[in-house]
């Protein structure tokens, strides 16, 4: 589960970070793209505006200008005098075409709906460039959008008398259909957006399953080690560092293979060669032994060399069965089988010690689906490290159980206990407190519990025993 979330949150930092990227960059583009061409059209826009407004301050002339009152627009000399601003407006698809006075009140206007002597409401925005144009100056004014939400791009020409003086003003405003590229400008940058974000989604989606699902495979290559399997090799098909990365763990895991065999090996061949000597002599010490009752001298020495050799051939027991590390073949069977048979097992001892057994199953018939021998190994190894602990009239009691979705298995004993610096040691080969002790029982009983993706937990203290227990995920067991 904690790989789960470790894999999907790289999966969503690669997606989030790439997204991230690819939406600044583009983004970035996307508006200096965008405001280049805005500065671009509004430049060349405006040195058009201004030609046309100075193309209309000489159509018009300006001693007529005294000749125009309140209402005049609804005569014909008013139409006359306006007729070439219409065609200019017409000619060029301009907004609107109109002469103001030195006090920005209307005069003539290509627009039918315009009256002499109103006021223009958007030439407030543009005072700055009113006045130069008084002066004299043919001028643009800058792109921007009003109150109204719309924008307005105008151009100003000094309309002068034949003394040279101005006497009114031209005035340009640039058509609509010519402002909105601006718009669909910015509308194209907003989808261009939109389409990179998609775009980057998708991307992203693909190039974080690109490098997850190797390292994906990688994390997975590594739990099966860690869990004795050096069998299945990592598929990972790409050709860069992942891939060769790959390789050198496939690599590892056969020399790891490798080391394994000789080790097992290895280790066949010295108990072989232990244990021939070791036989011939348990044979001799037999032999020997009869005859010594025979003539009624004492077995007591030989006794005690037949001891030292059984101790001898449980280590080697134990040796080969913790460096073999069978594989599991699973099957499912009642616990309370693996109770009954473990117990059968190390009755011999029980009895010596006169050890009092109590058995505790809930639901009685409680199923786990596992390798039967070597959890029964375990449980056993268990249970003679617990009539070990314990002097004569102990007690002993075996539990098993299904809580929280895992089966627990206790095996509880009153011993001696285990000193408190010690409980983390007890499961480390060839750690042992006893003097004829292997101190393989207890690592062979982790690896076995380990092999079966459950952990074993131990609670003790001097004097009060020690308690065991056994929990196996549920996917394990039926």
């Amino acid at each position: 589960m904690k790989f789960m979330k470790l894999k999907n949150s790289l999966q969503t930092k690669i997606g989030i970070y790439f997204i991230l990227f690819a939406l600044v960059i583009i983004n970035s583009i996307g508006w200096v793209l965008y405001y280049q061409s805005e500065k671009y059209f509004d430049e060349e826009l405006g040195i058009n505006l201004q030609y046309i407004a100075k193309a209309s301050a000489k159509l018009v002339d300006s001693d007529l200008f005294s000749y125009l009152k309140i209402g005049s627009e609804r005569g014909k000399f008013y139409k006359s005098l306006s007729e070439p601003l219409r065609k200019l407006q017409k000619s060029f698809g301009l907004k609107r075409v109109y002469i103001v006075n030195n006090h920005y009140n209307l005069l003539l206007d290509s627009d039918p709906n315009g009256k002499v002597g109103e006021t223009i409401p958007h030439l407030e925005s543009n005072l700055v460039e009113l006045q130069m144009s008084k002066k004299g100056a043919a001028v643009r004014s800058t792109l921007y959008r009003a109150y109204d939400g719309k924008l307005y791009k105008s151009a100003f020409a000094p309309v002068k008398n034949k003394k040279g003086k101005v006497v009114a003003l031209a005035c340009v405003d640039a058509s609509p259909a010519y402002l909105n590229v601006i718009n669909k400008i910015e509308d194209f940058v907003l989808l261009l957006n939109l389409i990179s974000l998609i775009t980057a989604i998708l991307i992203s989606l693909l190039l974080a399953r690109t490098i997850v699902n190797p390292i994906k495979a990688l994390a997975a290559a590594a739990q099966r080690v860690s869990k004795g399997n050096y069998e299945i090799p990592v598929q990972i098909k790409s050709k860069d560092e992942l891939g060769f990365l790959g390789n050198i763990f496939n690599l590892m895991q056969e020399n790891i293979r490798g080391n394994e065999q000789k080790v097992k090996e290895l280790s066949a061949a010295v108990a072989h060669e232990i244990r021939n000597p070791l036989n011939s002599i348990s044979l001799y010490l037999g032999l020997l032994k009869r005859t010594l009752k025979r003539e009624n001298q004492s077995v007591e020495s030989v006794e005690k060399i037949q001891k030292e050799i059984e101790t001898l051939n449980n280590i080697v027991a134990d040796f080969l069965y913790f460096s073999r590390r069978p594989e599991l073949k699973k099957t499912k069977f009642k616990v309370s089988e693996l109770f009954e048979e473990s117990l059968f097992l190390a009755n011999d001892k029980i009895i010596r010690k006169k050890i009092e057994v109590k058995t505790v199953i809930i639901p009685q018939n409680l199923m786990v689906n596992g390798d039967k021998t070597q959890l029964k190994q375990a449980v056993l190894n268990l249970i003679i490290n617990g009539v070990q602990a314990m002097d004569c009239c102990g007690k002993l009691e075996l539990s098993a159980f299904d809580k929280e979705g895992k089966i627990n298995i206790q095996i509880i004993d009153n011993g001696s206990g285990i000193e408190g610096k010690n409980i983390k040691k007890i499961f480390e080969p060839f750690f042992s407190k006893r003097s004829n002790g292997t101190g393989l029982g207890l690592a062979i009983v982790s690896n076995i519990i380990a092999q079966h993706n459950g952990t074993i937990i131990v609670e003790s203290k001097v004097g009060h025993g020690a308690k065991f227990l056994i929990r196996l995920p549920y996917e394990e067991a039926v």
